[in-house]
């Protein structure tokens, strides 16, 4: 019997000082809207915490991408929005994490490198826009992130890739639309890129019950850990080994982010979130 296939959207908002009840009371409003729509599967608040320090999380589950479009682009949740503004700091940040069915596995690749100063803005957007349709558009992908360079805190720009399994994924990586999207971006690049495949998720996710944890929980929890992690080793890698090549840089980086997520962080974070994750 196959799964029903369902829609994930990550929603990240920062309260202003002193407004976080009132934040929280809008939040739960505007997820009893949600929970009224078409498709609505389920919603998952999330308060500030350690892994997303000042941020409310709210993950947002519909049946497809056509309800979750509805949704996000409602009247009525565009109406609430216009009122955040006193509640909450920035814009919101949207990561939509998969569109796929729910017995399915995914496995993730790690892609990261330094762009030409003169290479930032569109002429870089153009090129991944191109990547990301490519990869989009590639039997069993899950998802395409981009996390861009931040001046002073992360020089690399990130880009994550999830496939259904890992044949997938080595079938993209070797594949001609692969290289015909690269060949626009590799100009671009101050040094080698560096792609690393952390895995599936399986491992980490293991139930001892036998039942399987959602793959949008799974993804979810993996980006909360992933993000964070890469942005430290870079920080500490920079400070102690500033005058590293590029390459060899980004390969220590992303040796020590996958050993450091696969023994000290996913271990305590998966057991941290249980209970959540058995729902």
């Amino acid at each position: 019997m196959s799964a029903t296939p369902s829609a994930t959207v990550v929603v990240a908002r920062t309260a202003k000082p002193g407004r976080e009840p009132e934040a929280k009371a809008w939040l739960d409003e505007l997820v009893q809207e949600a929970s009224l729509r078409q498709g609505f599967v389920q919603c998952d608040v999330q308060p500030p915490g350690p892994q997303h320090p000042d941020e409310w999380v709210v993950v947002y589950e519909f049946t497809d991408q056509a309800t979750l479009s509805a949704w996000l682009e409602s009247p009525t949740r565009t109406d609430r929005i216009g009122a955040e503004k006193e509640l909450f700091a920035g814009v919101a940040r949207e990561q939509i994490l998969a569109t796929r069915t729910q017995s399915q596995q995914g496995v993730t690749a790690v892609s990261s490198f330094r762009l030409r100063p003169d290479a930032a803005g569109a002429t870089f957007d153009a090129a991944y826009a191109q990547l990301r349709r490519a990869v989009e558009s590639f039997d069993g992908s899950i998802q395409c992130e981009l996390f861009a360079a931040e001046p002073g805190l992360q020089d690399e720009t990130i880009v994550v890739f999830s496939f259904d399994n890992r044949t997938l994924l080595d079938r993209w990586l070797n594949s001609p639309e692969r290289i015909e999207a690269m060949a626009k971006i590799d100009p671009l690049l101050l040094a080698d890129r560096t792609t690393n495949v952390i895995g599936g998720f399986a491992g980490w996710f293991a139930n001892p019950s036998g039942s399987r944890v959602r793959t949008w929980k799974q993804a979810a929890l993996v980006l909360v850990a992933l993000y964070p992690t890469a942005l430290a080793v870079g920080f500490v890698r920079d400070l102690f080994l500033p005058d590293l090549a590029g390459p060899v840089a980004t390969f220590i980086s992303n040796a020590v982010g996958v050993a450091i997520l696969s023994w000290l962080v996913m271990p305590p974070l998966t057991r941290r979130f249980a209970d959540w994750l058995r729902r």
